[in-house]
């Protein structure tokens, strides 16, 4: 059985740590299930990753400071500096090697012509809906369409 994951599976566990995963980890061992993750997915989970760090990092400063003005000292010395860039390309290096360590492939941007695209979102047929919203999981369907295309021509 092939399994497309989205980015909502990879943004409620973004280190792939806890029972969802290690549940399908061992489907994937078990040789039950083939994962598939569409290329536009992983660039929309590393963005989310980045936009959910600058935010945490954001919090944080300013729970150091109401901290640091609650004693009348500093006190977020302790932390050290987080190079946001860095720990999202080191993020995108640890999803990649997760992914293939469970030979998952990574399905390529899809080649629909954008005009197809535009004119879908117009006529508001799903994905998207009438806010214009869907782009992104457009993008989905249709790598999911040309796997699909692909072993469909493969089979006999």
């Amino acid at each position: 059985m092939k399994v497309i994951l989205d980015s909502t599976v990879f943004c409620a566990d973004y280190r792939m740590s806890g029972s969802s995963f290690f549940t399908l980890f061992e489907a994937v061992r078990a040789a039950l299930i083939e994962l598939k993750v569409p290329d536009v997915v992983i660039d929309e989970v590393v963005n989310r990753f980045r936009e959910d760090l600058e935010e945490t990092l954001q919090k944080k400063r300013k729970l150091d400071s109401k901290l640091d003005s609650l004693l009348k000292k500093e006190t977020s010395n302790s932390s050290p500096d987080i190079c946001v860039e860095k720990e999202v390309i080191d993020y995108r290096n640890f999803l990649h090697s997760q992914l293939k360590k469970l030979n998952a492939e990574v399905l390529p941007y899809p080649e629909t012509p954008h005009k197809l695209i535009v004119e879908r979102s117009l006529r508001r047929r799903a994905p998207f809906k009438k806010d214009g919203k869907g782009y992104r999981d457009s993008l989905i369907w249709e790598s999911i369409v040309q796997l699909l295309s692909l072993i469909h021509i493969s089979e006999p």
